[in-house]
């Protein structure tokens, strides 16, 4: 079937966003599609009767003389509108660029443009669930296709006319279900995007083909099929190759097994092969030695189904790539499988009857149409539901709360989805899997657990090892929310309310004849309770003013430690109040649910779902309690005690937090009975010592390996320190950010190389952002900075793809940034990495030991800084072709009384030296050039 329909793509740049307040176009870029092939393109700039914007020359490229004899658009209006008559309008953001054209038509005279108009950015987002970022440039350099010049308005159309031939080849893969329900949700999509989906299933219906072998069709929907982890195959050489010879012949030649990476491989598989060792063993391996590949080939070589081997690492998102890349990558070299499974928490999952539910039972939005869309869409491609596949989804929005997998009621009958639910089906792999990968934070909430969800093992590899105490602190620590909490008050509502939980729960037991006492009840302690809740959280404030106005002076985020006992009568008074109120509440809200139990015969699945939920808001309600009865019923003396909330929004963010030490202990405990515990880490050692990071796992002597970087680190890297560096306590907040500014504009303004700027304080990093981004030295320089130029990763691959840009961060880019060769050449430390004292864990460990007459600074502060510098330095040296140099604007790295100690997180081979800031834009040139 051909498709005769024309689809004009469009692009514009323009002098600004506002056409209403004098903002006009000075470049139209047209590609005209039929067919599926591109007939005809078009580009002209135009004059815009006025001078474009300096930021605007950068963006383009385009100068005011170039647009001095450039066509009036009156001279071109009506070859636009002549051009656009009888076609589909498509642009990547599309509102902006119809909207404006329109306006500027029917300034020139011209009828309202009538075509339908589609979204390509809500096509991709559909269609591409999995991408990190949906901007035009990302999926260009995702699919690979050719876009040499971003904001030229003839290459933006061009790119975005093969994304949509790109889109239109993938619609037509879909299952027609999958393409029938898209049809009837993109009806509430921006503008006419749903004309995209029609076309597609017309040409689906047209020429039909066969389900796809890899899917099925359950209750009107195309999922994936589950495939379970499979039975392990027949080992032709078990036996695991100590010698290079036999790692070499493994890989084929493909892969080069490294000196340092086989003694971590080998170290390895001998002690995970030991029977009774006495000690875990730490490996410190440094980047550029391959350390996944380091212990994943040993422990494939020992892990078995009836003996399984646990790997735990930082984040969910490393999670996922030790199942999807490294292990993936290493089995086609093996010969037999690796049967392996990911365990997380089942929040992570979809609930595919919730978002049924969703889907046929309640009418749609907008966002909720798009993000619905989109799973469709997904599921088509998904094995194991987990939401965190998805490119970058807003969870602040309750369709993402409403969809996923809660803990559920044992009593409810099964459901119908229960053969295809996601979170059973991660728990079956488990059982059938030799390697299971998890995250530190399951890892240690699950070994604090009665009944644990891991199966009991005698090995373990914990990576990213460092993180590890930091992960268990944050297990031991219990919020109490008060956002939380009110929100729970307001799901619960009013019987008045329709779409009350109170409501739904009158109506359940006028079905059953049954009195409403408990719920009369019931909704009379949630108004006391929400009144008191109020209250109590004004007086904290109150109470704590004078800390307040502070800390506010500081920080946004604000920390204030407090000591149960000691507040005051009025706030333990209001405490008790609040606690009475909620454990009344709770204690109703078990009756009420003990008698829709008893009557299960009696609803039907509507209903039950019903319950569904309101058991959910119970037993989070319940939950809140419990950590207030900590709090103020069982105090204990080691906890420790504080509010937080952020300073613009106290009222909304109010949390109250205990931190029991004595669980961030039992951790230790309890992996000390595990026999084999591999901790691996690049920043394991202080000093080359490990003496921090043992005493962090409570004092455990552990076996230590610690390798070499594979780099030539004394002709790849420097460190400069300028020789006029001013002490920072000498400095107000604004005077320490101009100086940072002049520093950072002396290293970068005549450099091409890009730069990472490290920070340890957001408010300092935005102060330096606003003063650069305003400064003429630094035009035309990409400026991107953490919180203010959109999410981690998709600043990340725009300063990528940048040259000469700047990336201002905090705390988490530190670490775990991979940007080798050309992006990224220099980075710059503003200040040593010491956190900050005003945090109450801060104060609690070196409270803790003040008590045991140890050195708080030497023992605690220092060397966590230390490991952080470590971790800094490390962004700079990722392969053996790198170069870089390290800029330390903090005085105390050559003047302090611990500088030597500061100067060995680098390399003892990088030359450190301090520099006049006069000679560094020579000096660069001249280091990068050798």
């Amino acid at each position: 079937m051909t498709d005769k329909t024309f689809y004009a793509v469009v692009d514009l740049e323009t002098t600004g966003s506002q056409p209403a307040k004098g903002d006009r176009i000075i470049q139209f870029g047209c590609v005209l599609i039929q067919d599926g092939k591109v007939v005809q393109r078009f580009e002209t700039k135009i004059n815009p009767l006025k001078q474009i914007p300096e930021n605007i020359q950068r963006l383009t490229g385009i100068s005011n003389r170039m647009v001095a004899n450039a066509p009036f658009f009156n001279d071109v209006a009506g070859f636009i509108w002549n051009l656009l008559q009888d076609c589909v309008f498509v642009a990547h953001n599309v509102l902006f660029d119809f909207r404006f054209l329109d306006e500027e038509l029917k300034k020139a005279g011209y009828p309202p443009l009538a075509c339908p108009a589609v979204d390509t950015v809500e096509l991709a987002q559909i269609l591409f669930p999995k991408e990190d970022s949906y901007s035009l440039g990302d999926l260009s350099d995702s699919f690979g296709l050719t876009h040499d010049r971003a904001h030229d308005a003839l290459e933006d159309a061009a790119a975005t006319a093969e994304l949509l031939l790109m889109f239109f080849e993938k619609a037509n893969r879909l299952p027609l279900v999958t393409l029938e329900r898209l049809a009837t949700l993109s009806k509430s999509l921006t503008m006419d995007t749903s004309f995209f989906f029609e076309k597609a299933l017309e040409q689906s219906k047209a020429y039909p083909s066969d389900l796809p072998e890899e899917m099925m069709v359950v209750e009107g929907i195309a999922l994936r099929k589950h495939i379970s982890a499979s039975s392990e195959s027949y080992r032709e050489e078990k036996a695991y190759p100590l010698e290079a010879v036999g790692k070499n012949h493994l890989f084929s030649g493909e892969l080069t097994v490294r000196p340092d990476q086989e003694e971590m491989m080998n170290a390895t598989y001998q002690y995970l092969m030991e029977e009774n060792p006495d000690r875990h063993l730490a490996i410190e391996a440094p980047a550029g030695i391959g350390k996944s590949l380091g212990y994943l080939l040993p422990v494939v070589f020992t892990a078995t189904k009836e003996q399984p081997v646990i790997i735990s690492t930082y984040t969910t998102l490393l999670q996922q790539q030790l199942i999807e890349k490294d292990l993936k990558e290493l089995e086609p070299y093996l010969p037999f499988s690796i049967p392996s499974a990911t365990l997380k928490s089942r929040h992570h999952y979809l609930s595919l009857e919730k978002f049924m539910d969703k889907l046929t039972l309640e009418e749609l939005d907008k966002t909720e149409a798009l993000y619905s869309s989109k799973l469709l869409v997904w599921l088509t491609e998904t094995m194991t539901g987990d939401l965190d596949e998805l490119g970058p989804i807003n969870d602040q929005h309750s369709f993402w709360t409403e969809i996923r997998t809660t803990k559920s009621l044992d009593q409810l009958p099964a459901s119908k989805w229960g053969a295809y639910d996601f979170y059973q089906l991660s728990r079956k792999r488990v059982k059938e899997a030799s390697v299971i990968v998890t995250n530190h934070a399951f890892l240690c909430h699950d070994l604090a657990k009665e009944t644990a969800e891991l199966p009991k093992v005698e090995k373990v590899i914990v990576d990213e090892a460092h993180h590890l105490p930091k992960v268990a602190a944050e297990a031991a620590t219990h919020v109490f929310d008060f956002r939380k909490v009110k929100h729970l008050m307001q799901k619960l509502g009013s019987r008045e309310n329709e779409q009350s939980l109170m409501h739904q729960l009158s109506k359940l037991l006028i079905k059953i004849e049954e009195k409403e006492t408990h719920l009369d009840s019931l909704e009379m302690n949630r108004i006391y309770l929400e009144d008191e809740l109020e209250e109590w959280l004004e007086n904290w404030l109150f109470a704590f003013r004078k800390e307040v106005n502070r800390m506010k002076e500081k920080n946004e985020n604000i920390d204030i430690a407090f000591e149960p006992a000691s507040l005051s009568m009025q706030l333990r008074k209001q405490a008790k109040t609040v606690l009475v109120l909620m454990e009344e509440t709770v204690y109703l809200s078990d009756r009420l649910l003990d008698v829709l139990l008893k009557n299960l015969e009696r609803w039907t699945k509507s209903e039950q779902q019903e319950i569904e939920e309101i058991y959910v808001v119970f037993n989070q309600l319940a939950d809140q309690m419990k950590v207030l009865q900590q709090l103020f019923r069982s105090p204990e003396a080691t906890d420790i005690y504080w509010m937080n909330f952020w300073k613009k929004h106290p009222s909304e963010t109010f949390r109250l937090i205990r931190y029991e030490p004595e669980s961030q202990a039992f951790l230790g405990k309890v992996l000390s009975n595990i026999p084999h515990v591999v901790y691996t880490s690049g920043t394991l050692s202080v000093n080359r010592r490990f003496s921090f990071f043992e005493s962090q796992l409570g004092g455990k002597t552990l076996e230590k390996l610690q390798l070499s970087a594979p780099f030539d680190y004394q002709n790849q890297a420097r460190v400069w320190v300028p020789d006029d560096l001013r002490a920072i306590k000498g400095l107000s907040p604004q005077q320490y950010a101009e100086m940072l500014v002049r520093y950072i504009i002396n290293i970068t303004q005549e450099s091409d190389e890009n730069a990472l700027v490290l920070f340890n304080s957001l408010e300092t990093l935005e102060k330096v952002y606003t003063m650069l981004s305003g400064s003429n030295q630094m035009k035309g320089k990409d400026i991107y900075a953490q919180g203010l130029s959109g999410s981690r990763e998709r600043i990340l691959k725009r300063f990528f793809r940048s040259q000469g840009a700047l990336l201002l961060g905090a705390d988490s880019f530190w670490e775990g940034i991979d940007l080798p060769g050309k992006s990224l050449r220099i980075v710059i430390v503003t200040r040593l990495p010491f956190e900050s004292p005003d945090r109450p864990l801060v104060q609690a460990r070196q409270q803790s030991l003040k008590k045991q007459n140890r050195n708080p600074f030497t023992e605690d502060s220092l060397p966590r800084a230390i490991l952080k510098m470590k971790q800094g330095f490390g962004r700079l040296i990722r392969k053996k072709e790198d170069k870089g140099v390290l800029f330390v604007l903090d005085d105390r790295f050559v003047r302090a009384v611990y500088s030597d100690q500061f100067q060995q997180a680098v390399p003892e081979e990088v030359p450190i030296e301090t520099v006049s800031m006069e000679d560094v834009p020579e000096k660069l040139k001249h280091f990068f050039a050798e």
